[in-house]
């Protein structure tokens, strides 16, 4: 759930797991944004969408993409990404702090409501909905600290 890829792409953006184009259209507008910690692709498949190009969503597609293994890592891909939706959302776009914030609890309550609806398990439910309610606080910790002047992680 956390990858909507249809409400992406009705939203004119991808992301790199799941996204596949000629190399010749990446290089016409200047490849991947190197200089940002995450959020690269978001702007690049944006960028291409303004010039006229179509994003289309392939629901049959079958997308194989290396999970992350461990706590550790998970929680590394969480801060790293944290990093870049701040530095657009609050750093370039100018958007409120308390707003970011409450944006991350936002999207974790509704991540609950999914797990609980559909996960069929209570025991399943309780885990996977105490790393949401851990990784939630993850992402807050991670937003104080580059609020107060940290820099994003790669």
């Amino acid at each position: 759930f956390s990858f909507k890829q249809a409400e992406n792409a009705l939203n004119r953006v991808c992301v790199t797991a799941n996204w596949t184009s000629g190399l010749d259209l990446i290089k016409k507008f200047g490849g991947f944004d190197a200089s940002v910690k995450s959020g690269g692709d978001h702007r690049l498949a944006a960028q291409i969408a303004a010039a006229g190009y179509r994003v289309v969503y392939a629901r049959n597609a079958i997308v194989r993409h290396p999970a992350r293994t461990d706590f550790q890592e998970l929680t590394r891909k969480r801060r790293r990404v944290i990093g870049g939706v701040f530095t657009t959302q609050c750093r370039v776009r100018r958007k409120p702090f308390a707003w970011f914030v409450g944006s991350l609890v936002k999207e974790t309550l509704l991540r609950l409501r999914t797990v609980i609806r559909e996960l069929p398990l209570a025991r399943d439910r309780l885990r996977v909905g105490g790393l949401l309610v851990v990784l939630c606080g993850v992402s807050v910790a991670e937003a104080c600290r580059l609020r107060l002047g940290g820099e994003p992680q790669r």
